[in-house]
């Protein structure tokens, strides 16, 4: 019998989200905007590999809470029937590692323990776009 026959939290049980964006026009060729996300940590499995709950207790571990900040500058202008828009890009601005996983690793004794595997860290980009 699954946990005991006792309920427990779905795997992806996120209770808190809330994403903020924000647009600024400094004039008619600059922009700037920004965009942060924050998630509650979703529960983590347990009873994979021999890393189990006690009994009644299966997806009672949760990791860390989700956040990150982007920002975006871009700086467009117009040149007869084209439009060029050249934009630099930080994702996840202050480098946050946001956990995606864990996995099992064990120690020289043979212990197993739950090690975090984290998503992208911060990454610069630049985009150029021509419209016509």
């Amino acid at each position: 019998m699954l946990n005991s026959g006792k309920p427990y939290p779905f795997s992806f049980d996120r209770r808190h989200e809330l994403k903020l964006f924000g647009y600024y026009r400094f004039n008619s060729h600059w922009q700037a905007s920004l965009n942060w996300v924050y998630g509650s940590p979703n529960p983590q499995l347990t009873d994979e590999g021999n890393v189990s709950a006690p009994p009644g207790q299966t997806n009672s571990l949760r990791g860390t809470p989700y956040h990150r900040l982007d920002l975006a500058l871009s700086f467009s202008v117009k040149t007869g029937r084209l439009e060029h828009q050249l934009k630099a890009s930080v994702f996840n601005a202050y480098n946050r590692k946001n956990v995606a996983f864990y996995t099992i690793d064990y120690d020289p004794l043979g212990n197993p323990a739950l090690k975090p595997v984290h998503l992208f860290p911060m990454m610069p980009g630049v985009y150029y776009g021509v419209r016509f």
